[in-house]
């Protein structure tokens, strides 16, 4: 049966090392998206979306998604051609630990077009302060399915 629970404390659990940023962290999330500008004007498309880890308080395992990660790598960039790794280092980085497939930066925009990557990481810190409230089922804390 779960119950509704709330923790507070530092974030625990082993430590990573964020693959963009380099920053030590219990919990981390990378993702690239890509967007032909005019071709595609509806969405950006996930090309990468990968994360790592787990975070706890004391002894309650908690869901990421109760939690605020913090941003630290935030890299944009609109070109014609191939981006360059001047032009967008942590794209060619992802691409080079395997995350982003080659032909993902072999594409070229159309005359008039622009092609345009976005790449995020967010982590969590040890000791980082938690509060969050859930549903607490087998010592994890999580969102509810529903609301009453």
């Amino acid at each position: 049966m779960a119950s509704q629970g709330r923790v507070s404390g530092p974030a625990d659990g082993p430590i990573l090392l964020a693959p963009l940023s380099q920053t030590e962290c219990v919990w981390y999330r990378i993702g690239a998206e890509s967007w032909q500008v005019h071709g595609d004007a509806h969405h950006w498309r996930q090309v990468v979306g990968l994360q790592r880890g787990s975070l706890r308080v004391g002894e309650v395992e908690v869901s990421v998604d109760l939690v605020q990660p913090e941003l630290t790598v935030l890299e944009e960039v609109r070109v014609l051609k191939q981006p360059s790794p001047q032009e967008a280092p942590m794209l060619h980085r992802l691409a080079a630990l395997g995350h982003v497939p080659p032909d993902e930066l072999a594409r070229k925009a159309n005359a008039f077009d622009t092609l345009a990557w976005k790449v995020t990481e967010h982590v969590i810190r040890p000791g980082q302060p938690i509060e969050a409230t859930g549903v607490l089922r087998r010592g994890r804390l999580r969102k509810p399915l529903w609301r009453r």
